[in-house]
């Protein structure tokens, strides 16, 4: 192919309208490319090109959401075949599907005027300044959850890719393919504008042609937020006076894209809430809004809401395959070739490609857990329920369950994700949100890590093994003073105090994690040391936990938490031991009690 030519000859393919697909947009679904393709051809033109934008979407996937290049191909494979989808269904003869990659591949007059582009981002201070900015504009609130607040960045300067190949694609379909306009969903970029005045020059020496008439679609991205609102529920016996409400007043929400976690102890209404929310169960009172709109008049098939349950619930008669494309394939949406494309590429995200022939009975526990959420991702629920995923998984099946519901929400369009677990660690270590539960009430709510590091209450703290508190009072000149511990005093600073309405003579509790805790040998002048005695220890995870109890009056409450690092072999801990401990008093809090 010699240097003038392109994907389509220029004399029997020229165009008056473009479509630039973003493949990991929350705004491009079914609804909004048929919006689009519409809005286009209502115009008049003769001929409109689509192109899907895969190229790019890789890359911000890599640089984004620090995937894998094999998971970021995985993802922009199914969106394709989606979008894709989406277009076959709409039947005009006037447009043409065309995609990035194969343009970058096959047209040298494209890949001249991207090298064209890059010189001036290399070269031009301003043209450079100004990407950046457009680009943090463009991504300001995922840069901002990866605590990038500028431009000055260096993943900034990466993610710019993207949007130099998108004004690049502008100049080749207008200087190549005669575009005369372009709809698109968002605002068009002042970059380009500047760029079709000359601003900049031209590529390959060769006057720009007029810039495309924009024509911008308003269409806002799908609100797929989920809204608990005071919902009550009881269970009913056979006697109505013998009902007792479970769930009581609950109120929580979970935004698109984030995991949140459900914990408490065993009977405290963590399977009854999931419950609610999937439909199997009516509340007495309250509502459930998913993206606004109430789910109780709508019946469970219709919901888009998909729930796990611990038995997997896979078909036995059936392959691999088989049970993973069984919901889609019941839609009747896709085309059988699609289905196939598609599952073979849940099957690589779950890594069970090379078992799609096998029958349940042949998979493991961790396997079969695996099939059930690829099953269920792959129907693309708004919202996703897991009851006790891991519950009969070994350390490894949690891994791999882990890293693929990670992988399913970081990109558009993410379903909400609701785990029920006693697993703590799984919870912790995946979940973004928290809501911690007993006896049917709802404890505590909010950012996972948030709750983590700072309990708000001592029954919390105890549900969550996190913090160990001792009680005292609030004395004149912030201090707290330990009661039964030698009346020590120690100073805290207002920050410390969770509580405004805590006030001198207040009885409260010093809220003390792990980390503050040190055992010391002998006295430590000018710092707070206590005594201190060991009720328990156990490993904990690469450390020894030891679980202190203080003060010489063994009063209720007063215990502690201390890791040792390493795996400290129990008799150099023993239960009964006495020591000392130093206390780091800038790492605790203190809350009402």
């Amino acid at each position: 192919m010699n240097k003038h030519d392109s994907v389509h000859d220029k004399q029997n393919n020229l165009c008056n309208g473009l479509i630039l697909v973003s493949l990991g947009s929350r705004k491009m679904n079914a609804d909004s490319i048929s919006l689009l393709v519409s809005k286009a051809l209502r115009e008049g033109c003769s001929k409109l090109i689509v192109c899907l934008l895969d190229e790019t979407e890789k890359k911000n996937l890599i640089a984004l959401y620090s995937q894998t290049i094999e998971a970021a191909d995985l993802r922009v494979q199914e969106r394709l075949i989606r979008v894709k989808s989406w277009l076959s269904n709409i039947h005009n003869p006037k447009f043409s599907i065309l995609i990035l990659s194969d343009i970058i591949r096959n047209d040298m007059n494209f890949r001249s005027i991207v090298d064209w582009v890059r010189g001036l981002y290399r070269e031009k201070k301003k043209f450079k300044n100004e990407c950046n900015n457009q680009v943090f504009k463009n991504l300001d609130p995922i840069l901002r959850r990866l605590g990038i607040y500028n431009r000055r960045f260096r993943l900034v300067e990466i993610l710019s890719e993207y949007l130099i190949i998108e004004i690049a694609l502008k100049v080749y379909f207008t200087q190549e393919h005669g575009v005369r306009f372009e709809v698109a969903l968002n605002d068009e970029m002042p970059i380009v504008q500047k760029m079709f005045s000359g601003k900049f020059g031209s590529p390959n020496d060769r006057e720009l042609p007029s810039q495309p008439k924009f024509i911008k679609i308003n269409q806002t991205a799908k609100d797929i937020s989920l809204l608990v609102n005071h919902i009550n529920f009881s269970y009913k016996g056979r006697h109505r006076s013998s009902s007792r409400f479970f769930i009581k007043d609950n109120t929580f929400s979970v935004s698109a894209g984030s995991i949140t976690g459900i914990y408490g102890p065993s009977g405290s209404g963590k399977s009854t809430l999931l419950q609610l929310l999937a439909g199997h169960l009516t509340p007495d009172s309250g509502e459930i809004l998913l993206g606004g709109k109430s789910l109780l008049p709508i019946p469970v098939g219709k919901r888009d809401i998909i729930t796990l349950f611990q038995e997997h619930a896979l078909f036995p008669h059936l392959s691999l395959e088989a049970n993973i494309s069984y919901g889609i394939r019941a839609r009747g949406i896709l085309k059988e070739s699609e289905i196939d494309a598609l599952t073979k590429i849940y099957m690589k995200r779950v890594g069970l490609e090379d078992r799609q022939n096998f029958f349940p009975d042949q998979l493991s526990v961790g396997q079969c857990q695996r099939v059930a959420i690829a099953r269920a991702m792959i129907m693309e629920p708004i919202l996703l329920l897991l009851d006790e995923p891991t519950a009969s998984l070994d350390h490894m099946a949690k891994s791999a369950l882990s890293r693929i519901l990670i992988e399913s929400v970081a990109t558009p369009p993410a379903p909400c994700v609701i785990i029920v677990s006693h697993d703590r660690d799984f919870l912790f270590s995946l979940c973004t949100h928290l809501a911690v539960i007993e006896n049917g009430c709802l404890l505590a709510d909010g950012k996972a890590q948030r709750i983590l590091n700072r309990p708000p209450t001592t029954r919390i703290a105890e549900l969550l093994g996190t913090h160990g508190w001792i009680t005292g009072k609030f004395v004149p000149e912030n201090m707290f003073q330990f009661l039964g511990i030698d009346a020590k005093k120690f100073k805290i600073s207002m920050p410390q105090i969770s509580n405004n309405s805590i006030v001198n003579g207040n009885a409260c509790v010093m809220m003390v994690p792990p980390v503050a805790v040190t055992p010391v040998e002998g006295i430590v002048k000018g710092q707070p040391c206590i005594n201190a005695e060991i009720v328990e220890s156990k490993i904990w995870g690469g450390s020894t936990r030891l679980t202190l109890q203080v003060g010489a009056e063994r009063l209720p409450g007063n215990f502690l938490f201390c890791d040792v690092l390493g795996l400290v072999h129990k008799t150099n801990w023993p239960v009964g031991k006495r020591i000392k401990i130093l206390l780091e008093v800038q790492d605790c809090y203190v809350v009402k009690r």
